[in-house]
Parts: structure tokens; sequence; C-alpha cells
């Protein structure tokens, strides 16, 4: 298998390698269950929380920013938007990507600035310095 061509666009829900926007999408549409979706089964890190920090966790990776699985940042309320755009943009849709681009780069709200919160499957919380990686206690 090519991982760097993994199947893609809307059709890919329900697939082994569907991306977070497109279950994101889905689990909002009422067309899966998010708790299906995580570390493992036996993990608490699944369900809809940890889908809707991945979309952002995508989002980051697209425009070039390295984030761990585990970091944690970002509006909520910006997912549904933001998973639509993703889906258009991986379904080939060149305003999508560009729209993408463009907000990331104004709106901080979608990007780590600096630092994020980890919740690493170890069991450290807390927030964490990405420059450096150093962690500081969960208030």
């Amino acid at each position: 298998m090519d991982v760097l061509d993994l199947p893609r666009g809307r059709d890919a829900v329900g697939a082994a390698f569907a991306s977070a926007a497109q279950v994101w999408s889905a689990y909002r549409a009422g067309l899966v269950d998010a708790g299906g979706y995580g570390v493992s089964p036996e993990s608490p890190l699944r369900g809809g929380w940890l889908v809707r920090d991945y979309v952002l966790l995508e989002l980051a990776r697209r425009q070039g920013d390295e984030v761990l699985l585990w970091d944690r940042w970002g509006e909520s309320e910006l997912v549904d938007e933001v998973a639509a755009l993703l889906v258009a943009a991986d379904g080939g849709d060149g305003a999508a990507e560009e729209e993408l681009a463009a907000w990331y780069a104004r709106d901080g709200r979608l990007r780590p600035r600096g630092r994020v919160y980890c919740a690493s499957p170890s069991g450290y919380r807390g927030w964490v310095g990405l420059v450096w990686r150093v962690g500081e206690p969960a208030v």
C-alpha cells in the first residue's frame, strides 16, 4: 500500500482511512458513531471530542505546523466549517484549499500559537510550549 496515496473524498467515510474531517462531518450529520474512533477500544482517548480535536490537527499539519496527536487548542465552534473546507480541499477544490490557508494565516484561533494542551496517553496532562516542548502543570 502506498501510504502517500490513501483514498480521499466524500465517499471515504467508513473506509479504513477516513480523514478526521470526513468522520467529523459524518458524525455531525448523524451517520457514524464517533465512539468508534480513537486510540483503541480500551482507551478513554476516543469519541467526538477527539475527532473534533483531530480536525484542527489535520488543518495544522496541512499548513505545515508540526504538532503531536495529543495536542489540543482552538475553538470548537469553528470545527464544522473547517471540516467542510478540508473535505472539499481533499476532493480537489482549489478554492477551498486557498480559503483554508488564508483563514489559518489570519485567525489565531485555528493555530497552536506557541503552546498546546497535551493530553498524552502516557498520563501527562498540561500545557506544553512548542518551541522546546517543555511542559508546565495544568491549572
